[in-house]
């Protein structure tokens, strides 16, 4: 066992949550499903109060005052982070031009021929596999419609800074407005209708936004960046060398999206990961254009986002939506980790929410289930945080907040290397809640099972709200 290993199992032991403690929670999980699936074993009302106890950790919200960014204890050197430390253009850029998508859709098509959907896991033949790769074409067309995951790619296509067919008579009359509480509530409801399945508003803190997008991300060679800056201008622009955001623009509707659960347990990396994933951000992407051109139609900028222009989940936080998790991922109260981000930026007068807190931060420090169980060890197995990412890990981080620093270059090889998404670290935090579905009705996940499954639009089923 590794030094890391150690101290994470120190960590849980002095918590009273071992590895063992872990495998009796998921067992009675297992048991109390299989009594409810078969109608033997425990009695129907002691299998479901075990599934209600067990579901997730106890969560009670509470309204906090601050921001992420005193929240996490930032100092004052935090930095705007820059588009070419992303972690998918680093490793493009240590492994050349084999790296990124690329290597990963290549890597799958090579599983697939030799009937294999992910990192050891075969299925029946090279046909079954290649259902599993149409799984995530119907998954994920929409996102590469819009722009693939959105990284570096600001006012590209759909996801323009301008308004797309809209009359000028809407988008050059901004609506009045007195009773910016009375708006935010009509723009959530409007978010609903776009896509989302929770929205908050953020005020935004401009350290979140990027300095810098590469215009090359995914190709080998000198970075081509353009700063992303703010200037006394009515539109957003884009210049030779520059982003140019309005001054105005100080807040961000910021919306999640559920992904499907049961696929995601077929891994911890394959096709049907991949599926999982991609279809969180297709919905993210069709619901930011969406908002967007809503608010547009009010007469305000609206600048839709995905991954790109702004960090998704310290404005998560200012909008209330959840809190930092060991893993890195934003942790929301309904739904765990196993949600995708999206936000729009804006002009238009609204109310920003309160950031929450129901006791992540406290639970994450004494589990670290993520750490152990992460298949490319990219996830930081230490007791405390930290202000900084181990030197390994630290080209594709921002110094300067209190966290676990995740090592994007392992993630990302990790990719690469299995030829899928991975996720796995959404699927074990306890988090995400745990039912018989989610286990396959108690069952191993295998991925003949899913092609049995009632799944609903999107590839959700019942069970993942």
């Amino acid at each position: 066992m590794s030094k890391e290993e150690k101290t994470s199992m120190r960590a849980r032991k002095a918590a009273g949550i071992t590895r063992r403690d872990f495998v009796r929670y998921v067992g009675s999980v297992t048991t109390a499903a299989t009594a409810m699936a078969t109608g033997i074993g425990l009695p129907k009302n002691e299998a479901l109060a075990a599934l209600r106890t067990l579901r997730k950790p106890k969560v009670k919200i509470r309204q906090v005052k601050g921001t992420a960014a005193e929240i996490y204890q930032c100092k004052p050197e935090l930095k705007r982070f820059h588009g070419k430390d992303l972690a998918f253009r680093v490793v493009t850029q240590e492994l050349g031009a084999e790296a990124g998508s690329v290597a990963v859709a290549n890597k799958a098509i090579e599983n697939m021929h030799h009937g294999y959907i992910g990192h050891g896991v075969p299925v029946a033949d090279p046909i079954e596999a290649r259902m599993f790769l149409a799984l995530n074409v119907a998954a994920t067309t929409w996102n590469e419609i819009i722009g693939p995951y959105g990284e570096n790619l600001e006012n590209k296509g759909f996801r323009s800074w301008h308004p797309q067919g809209l009359p000028p008579e809407l988008t050059s009359n901004p609506v009045p407005i007195d009773d910016s509480k009375e708006v935010t509530k009509k723009v959530k409801v409007m978010s609903a209708f776009a896509g989302a399945d929770r929205a908050g508003v953020a005020k935004i803190d401009r350290r979140w936004v990027y300095a810098s997008a590469s215009k090359n991300a995914e190709e080998p060679g000198p970075d081509e960046s353009k700063n992303i800056v703010f200037k006394a201008v009515d539109q957003p622009r884009e210049t030779k060398t520059e982003f140019v955001l309005p001054e105005s623009v100080q807040y961000a509707v910021v919306m999640i999206f559920v992904q499907p659960r049961a696929p995601m347990q077929v891994g911890p990396s394959t096709l049907a990961t991949l599926a999982s994933t991609n279809q969180g951000y297709s919905q993210m992407g069709i619901a930011a254009v969406a908002l967007a051109q809503a608010i547009r139609s009010l007469g305000y900028v609206a600048i839709p986002c995905m991954n790109d222009t702004a960090l998704s989940v310290p404005l998560a936080i200012d909008a209330g939506l959840g809190q930092l998790g060991r893993l890195g991922y934003l942790i929301t109260p309904e739904f765990g980790p196993h949600v995708r981000i999206a936000k729009v930026l804006t002009n238009m007068p609204l109310t920003p929410d309160n950031p929450i807190d129901f006791g992540v931060t406290e639970y994450c420090t004494n589990c670290g289930i993520c750490a152990e169980e992460c298949p490319a060890g990219a996830i930081c197995p230490d007791v405390e945080r930290s202000y900084k990412a181990t030197p390994a890990a630290a080209h594709t981080q921002n110094p300067g907040a209190l966290k676990w620093y995740i090592d994007g270059r392992k993630c990302v090889r990790w990719w690469a290397e299995s030829g899928s998404g991975c996720g796995y670290c959404m699927t074990v935090c306890p988090y995400t809640r745990i039912t018989m579905g989610d286990w396959f009705g108690g069952e191993k996940p295998v991925p003949e099972k899913i092609w049995d499954m009632h799944f609903e639009a999107y590839g959700r089923r019942k069970i993942d709200y």
